[in-house]
């Protein structure tokens, strides 16, 4: 029994109690920049009426912008944001985390294959956005389970998150679909069809 993950899994059961009724906003693994991380402190910064989830190891050095630094500060002064600090190893903790949100965010960087994230948030129903270019953008605008943002555009992000949480539910089951190709059965002739698919699209 690891003793830390009891505490963390007690510890995301009481600060989602407290913020019962809000929105929650979900950023799964390591922070980094090429993910997103900075966006979405930002956003969450700018729309006090969001909360962050931050579920993975935090490294506060070179990983961490200035920018970040001073979002997160605002967020941990306002008691919107629970950090983990650690890898996720309790199932407990990953379901809760994604039962709380909506949808998941991930704005990432300079990004074309795909992520072990974007199919973890599918396969628990939740739609995502991510920038349109790329494997990551292939995939959900043929499989309609979320919304895409232009590459590197924040006005972007921002104006696909705004349609996103509106209709998100209508993405939901797509996303289950999405997921269920990636079973042991089909996940190489899945990846292959898309790898093809992305090379003649461009």
């Amino acid at each position: 029994m690891d003793m830390r993950q009891d505490r963390l899994f007690a510890d995301l059961q009481r600060f989602l109690e407290d913020h019962m009724g809000k929105e929650f906003i979900l950023y799964y693994g390591a922070n980094q920049t090429r993910r997103g991380y900075e966006w979405i402190l930002r956003l969450a910064s700018e729309y006090p009426d969001t909360i962050f989830i931050h579920c993975g190891r935090l490294y506060e050095g070179q990983n961490m912008s200035e920018t970040a630094r001073r979002y997160r500060s605002l967020l941990l002064d306002q008691r919107r944001i629970f950090e983990a600090k650690a890898f996720i190893t309790d199932r407990r903790i990953t379901e809760s985390a994604y039962a709380a949100c909506n949808y998941v965010l991930l704005p990432y960087q300079n990004h074309y294959g795909s992520s072990g994230v974007m199919l973890k948030s599918a396969s628990y129903g939740k739609p995502v956005l991510v920038p349109r270019s790329g494997l990551m953008g292939y995939w959900v605008k043929n499989h309609r389970f979320g919304k895409t943002f232009i590459d590197g555009s924040y006005k972007d992000f921002l104006a696909k998150w705004s349609d996103l949480r509106k209709s998100y539910a209508v993405y939901q089951e797509p996303a289950r679909r999405f997921a269920r190709m990636f079973d042991s059965k089909h996940v190489y002739e899945s990846l292959d069809f898309g790898m093809a698919q992305l090379v003649v699209n461009g």
